[in-house]
């Protein structure tokens, strides 16, 4: 049952005056609750300039796997690639205000292997983030077809093969021997070495929900995972992908520019620090921390690919 079910069923049992004090006292829990929230972030704020930062780019929008529910909506997505010089001067700027921050930087998707130009985009990172872990995430699929140009590459900049283990034909170890002939870093991605890949469901609101300061304090990569969207600083890859959401289903979930930051318009990495203190308006449409239906409204469930339907995203 419900945190709402469970008020209603008590409310019921309530004489009239004692409903309405209930209801006062739960308003006041809400302004408590909103009190500790900024607490914790005013506690963040002295600690946030020894920050480690992890971020990413994404150097394709589409996949060739489609997994059910994709956070980065890859299956939604139309085929779409990172423009190289662009994410040069991005990266360059990245760098600039915060990059000695910055411990670990992905080349992401979508699927990463799907870029002509990947090496290219291995040696603009390694120049940004000299001392930065650097690695690909992949689903791997791509890997078997790859020229001895990208593993020299992937040797030269000191580039990590970071695969995502799903239950497809892909010959994961075989891989590994691989990289490991060219000296080549590879580590297969989160638990999917040890543990069956599983799909997970985080669902939206598409109506949103007023208490985003609640869902941003749940959530356990807001203000550490970034991501880097044409010039443009996410502390949440799902704003700064939703669009392929919102145009695939007809869809208008709003996307504000206070969802992300624009790292050519800040002039300190103190600027920086600030938004990733605080929640963005995207925060609402989350289920991290959802009163009506319960905290968490997760749930892992075998891996399986996206039929592109709309349930996969939403409540």
């Amino acid at each position: 049952m419900s945190i709402r079910d469970t008020l209603w069923e008590l409310k019921k049992s309530l004489p009239f005056f004692r409903q309405k004090e209930l209801m006062k006292k739960m308003q006041l829990l809400e302004e408590r609750l909103e009190t500790l929230h900024y607490m914790i972030l005013t506690a963040a704020d002295h600690n946030m300039k020894d920050q480690q930062i992890v971020c990413e780019i994404s150097l394709a929008e589409h996949c060739n796997l489609n997994c059910y529910g994709c956070d980065h909506f890859a299956p939604l997505a139309k085929p779409e690639f990172a423009d190289l010089e662009e994410s040069r001067r991005d990266l360059t700027r990245l760098a600039k205000l915060f990059g000695h921050r910055i411990t670990e930087f992905y080349l992401a998707g979508g699927e990463p292997l799907l870029h002509p130009e990947i090496t290219k985009f291995m040696e603009v990172a390694r120049k940004a983030f000299p001392n930065a872990k650097i690695g690909i995430v992949t689903n791997g699929i791509l890997l078997p077809k790859q020229p001895e140009e990208f593993w020299l590459a992937c040797k030269k900049y000191n580039i990590a093969i970071q695969p995502t283990k799903y239950p497809i034909d892909v010959d994961y170890e075989a891989m590994g021997e691989r990289a490991q002939q060219y000296g080549v870093s590879y580590c297969c991605w989160g638990s999917t070495n040890k543990a069956q890949k599983t799909s997970t469901y985080f669902p939206l609101n598409t109506q949103g929900f007023h208490r985003g300061s609640w869902n941003f304090t749940a959530c356990l990569l807001a203000g550490h995972n970034l991501s880097l969207e044409h010039g443009r600083l996410y502390t949440c890859s799902v704003a700064g992908k939703v669009r392929h959401f919102n145009e695939y289903f007809g869809k208008d979930l709003k996307m504000s520019p206070k969802d992300s930051i624009d790292i050519y318009a800040v002039k300190s990495e103190k600027e920086i620090d600030e938004y990733l203190l605080h929640p963005i308006p995207f925060c609402e449409y989350c289920t991290h921390w959802h009163i009506d239906l319960g905290m968490p409204w997760h749930r892992a469930m075998p891996w399986q690919q996206s039929r592109r339907e709309i349930r996969e995203w939403t409540l």
